[in-house]
C-alpha cells in the first residue's frame, strides 16, 4: 500500500502543501492543506532561492505538525511557462513469452517515452501517460498483471527549461527537503476537473492567477496544447493603486473586499468609503473592467491563432485571479460564446481556494506512484502515530473529500 504523497504548488501569491494517502481501503485521501503568503516568486518562476526555501519550510513543517508524519519527499507543480509538449505513440514492450505485464514493464515504457530531442538548455519534467494499448484488450489505463506480448503507450512529454527545475531543487532541498518528482501544474488540475463525462468532449482549462495565466487543451481528456499569458489578477490591483493614487497593499485589500460587488457600486452613490479611503465608484469599475476585457481579450486571440477555437466545447475557469469578480462566467461566456464553468471555493466547500491546485498535484503524484512503485521502494513512506492522525484530521474533511472527489467524475 503507498504511504504519503505531498504536493506543492508554487505561486507567485500563495504558496501551498497538500499532504494525502492511500487508506486501508486503497482510496486516496486528503489529510490536510498548508498556505502561506508566497515570497521569492515572480509569475511561477524561483527569483529568490532563500526567500522561497523558508516559506517551503513553512508550509511542510505545518503539515507535519498537523499530521504528525515524516514528510522527506515532495511533489512539486511547474508552470507551462517556456515549456512544450510531444506526443509519443507507438512505444512498445514486446514479450515473446506472453507473460504477465509488471510494474517494471511499465516503468521501462515510461523511461524510453521519456528519450526525445532536447536543446542545451531543456530537460524533461514529466511523461504523461494518457492510456495504454493492447489489441487484444483495447485501451487500459493500468495493464498491470494483464497478460499479452505487446503493448503500447500513448503519453505526453512534458518538456521545460533546466534552469526553472534546479532553482525549484535548490529551493526544496534549502528547505531541508527532496524533490521526488515534477508534475505539468495545469495538467494535474484534470485530475480533478475531467473524468467519464468529458471522455468524449474537448475542454479548455483556463487558470488566472496573481501574475499569469494558464491554458491547456483537451480533446477526449487527452492534452493536446498549452499557452501562456503573462498577466493575472494583480495587474488589476497594480493599476487600482496606480488609478485611484493609494498603495498597492490597500488597493488589493480593497479588489478583494468588493470584487463581488464592482458592478453593482456603479448604482451606489458616486463613491465608498474603504479604510481610510474614498474610492469613486466608476473609477472603481472602469480600472477592474478594462484589465478583465484586457486579459479575456488575450485568451481570445491566442485561442483564434491557435486553431483549436471552434473545436472547443467548454470552458472552466479556475483560479484566484478572476474568479471571484461579479459577473465573471457572464462575461466569459458573452466574449467566447461558450459554456463557462467558474469553479471557487464554494463548489468545492473548502475555505481556501488556493488549495485547489496543490490537491491535483497531490492526485496526480498519487496516481503516477501507484502504477509503477515498488512496496519496498515508496519516496518518503514512513509515517508516525498513524491512527492518531487519522482520528484528528478524516472526519472533519468528510464533505471536502466528497466535494472533491464529486469532481474525478465531471
Amino acid at each position: 500500500m503507498i504511504g504519503y504523497v505531498v504536493g506543492l504548488d508554487l505561486g507567485s501569491a500563495i504558496i501551498n502543501a497538500t499532504l494525502a494517502e492511500e487508506n486501508n481501503n486503497g482510496e486516496f485521501q486528503i489529510l490536510h492543506s498548508v498556505s502561506k503568503e508566497s515570497k521569492g516568486i515572480i509569475k511561477g518562476n524561483i527569483v529568490d532561492i532563500d526567500k522561497a526555501s523558508i516559506v517551503i519550510k513553512e508550509c511542510i513543517n505545518e503539515l507535519i505538525k498537523q499530521s504528525n508524519v515524516h514528510i522527506k519527499g515532495i511533489y512539486v507543480g511547474v508552470g507551462s511557462y517556456n515549456g512544450r509538449i510531444v506526443s509519443k505513440k507507438n512505444i512498445y514492450y514486446t514479450d515473446t513469452d506472453n507473460e504477465i505485464i509488471t510494474r517494471k514493464n511499465i516503468e521501462k515504457l515510461i523511461d524510453m517515452s521519456k528519450n526525445v530531442s532536447l536543446t542545451d538548455k531543456e530537460i524533461v519534467v514529466q511523461c504523461i501517460v494518457n492510456n495504454f494499448y493492447n489489441k487484444e484488450m483495447g485501451i487500459v489505463y493500468n495493464p498491470t498483471n494483464k497478460k499479452c506480448t505487446s503493448l503500447e503507450l500513448n503519453s505526453d512529454i512534458f518538456i521545460s527549461q533546466k534552469e526553472l527545475l534546479n532553482n525549484i531543487k535548490k529551493a526544496v532541498i534549502t528547505a531541508g527537503f527532496e524533490v521526488s518528482g515534477f508534475t505539468l501544474r495545469i495538467n494535474s488540475l484534470k485530475k480533478i476537473f475531467l473524468g467519464e463525462k468529458t471522455a468524449t468532449s474537448n475542454m479548455l482549462l483556463i487558470d488566472v492567477g496573481a501574475e499569469k495565466t494558464e491554458i491547456a487543451f483537451y480533446k477526449n481528456n487527452e492534452l493536446v496544447a498549452l499557452s501562456y499569458i503573462p498577466l493575472g489578477g494583480e495587474n488589476i490591483t497594480n493599476d487600482l493603486a496606480i488609478c485611484a493614487s493609494i498603495p498597492k497593499e490597500e488597493a488589493e485589500t480593497i479588489k478583494k473586499t468588493y470584487s463581488s460587488c464592482f458592478i453593482r457600486k456603479l448604482e451606489d452613490e458616486n463613491s465608498f468609503k474603504a479604510g481610510n479611503y474614498e474610492i469613486d465608484n466608476k473609477l472603481f469599475y472602469n480600472v477592474i473592467i478594462a484589465r478583465i476585457d484586457e486579459i479575456i481579450n488575450f485568451i481570445y486571440e491566442d485561442l483564434l491563432n491557435s486553431g483549436f477555437y471552434e473545436e472547443i466545447d467548454s470552458l472552466i475557469l479556475l483560479g484566484n485571479g478572476l474568479n471571484y469578480f461579479e459577473g465573471i462566467k457572464r462575461i466569459f461566456e458573452e466574449k467566447f460564446k461558450k459554456k463557462v464553468i467558474n469553479i471557487t471555493k464554494y463548489d468545492l466547500d473548502i475555505k481556501d481556494s488556493s488549495a485547489i491546485t496543490s490537491i491535483a498535484i497531490v492526485k496526480d503524484a498519487y496516481d503516477n506512484v501507484k502504477l509503477v512503485y515498488d512496496e519496498n521502494n515508496i519516496p518518503g513512506k514512513e509515517i508516525t502515530n498513524t491512527d492518531e492522525r487519522k482520528k484528528d484530521s478524516i472526519s472533519s474533511k468528510n464533505t471536502y473529500l466528497k466535494k472533491i472527489r464529486g469532481f474525478f467524475d465531471f
